[in-house]
């Protein structure tokens, strides 16, 4: 779902990716779907680190002594925020204000960082009671939706030792997100996202360092000449790949435009140093924006 819209973008931005967790994380994921939080203790120190680590972090020991912490804990520092951010996850602004907290769970020697949940934010102080809010089923840290309020006492009986888990050969972890986003273009994109809704690449033409920038700008970033209509010139739809990556799908590409001196990031469908060539979307399709250029293909398969 695209728009331009009063000198905006706007887009979803669908996100996938695979991360590989590694033998602590596996096992830390195992204890997790069994409805366990577990963290690893240092032989020497005694530190119980969550989120677990393979080495303690003060006597550089290797950890494998695995423990059972509380979902329970005390607020150790809090900030309460007043400016809307972009949550990370949702990609949505969060309400404000919102509070921030740093919680060491009963039976951890570490605090991890997460949202108040279920309280006014004003009300976080240091010391207050809370404990974990979940997504079921739980997977991965990701599922920790932030920590409520209990107003209850400490649970005295953590840590408790567990047994290592038996683990498979490590599962990578599937991370999928559905980011929104608005995109100020500025006067320079405006010029930019209107030549690509009518099938032309635009740049601009510096006469003063006689460089031509792909996509427009509105100034010059090395002699900061402010630029016209008049500066714009049409390059591509032809050039070469200067370097490719190997994902997403298709993957991201540096595109030499023919006429051009900056490199043009997009699509690709070949490898590097081929000759390719934009494909752009039926007339009736195109919103003004980049995703106009579906991709860059090899000039033969545009033919």
């Amino acid at each position: 779902m695209k728009e331009q819209n009063a000198g905006y973008i706007r887009h979803r931005m669908g996100l996938a990716w695979e991360m590989s967790p590694g033998a602590t994380f596996s096992a830390f994921h195992a204890f997790l779907e069994a409805g366990k939080l577990a963290g690893l203790r240092c032989t020497r120190c005694r530190k119980v680190y969550l989120p677990p680590r393979p080495v303690c972090g003060d006597c550089y020991m290797p950890l494998s002594e695995w423990f059972e912490v509380s979902d329970r804990g005390s607020v150790e520092g809090f900030t309460v925020s007043h400016h809307p951010i972009l949550d990370p996850v949702t990609g949505s602004a969060r309400p404000t204000p919102y509070a921030s907290l740093l919680v060491r769970l009963d039976g951890a020697s570490t605090s991890i960082n997460h949202y108040l949940r279920g309280a006014d934010p004003r009300t976080a102080a240091i010391g207050m009671r809370v404990r974990a809010v979940w997504r079921e089923p739980r997977r991965t840290l990701m599922d920790l939706l932030g920590f409520e309020p209990t107003g209850g006492g400490e649970d005295a009986a953590f840590p408790r030792p567990l047994e290592a888990p038996d683990l498979k050969p490590a599962a990578r972890v599937q991370v999928n997100l559905d980011i929104p986003f608005a995109y100020a273009v500025g006067r320079g994109g405006r010029w930019f996202c209107d030549g690509l809704r009518s099938g032309r690449i635009l740049a601009s033409r510096c006469g003063a360092c006689a460089k031509t920038l792909v996509p427009c700008r509105s100034f010059c970033p090395s002699c900061f000449r402010r630029f016209a209509e008049s500066d714009l010139r049409e390059v591509g739809p032809g050039g070469a790949v200067a370097a490719a990556a190997g994902a997403p799908s298709p993957p991201l590409g540096l595109i030499r435009l023919d006429g051009a001196d900056t490199l043009f990031v997009h699509h690709v469908r070949a490898r590097r140093g081929v000759r390719v060539t934009a494909l752009f979307k039926p007339t009736e399709e195109r919103r003004g924006d980049p995703l106009d250029i579906e991709a860059f293909v090899p000039v033969e398969a545009s033919a």
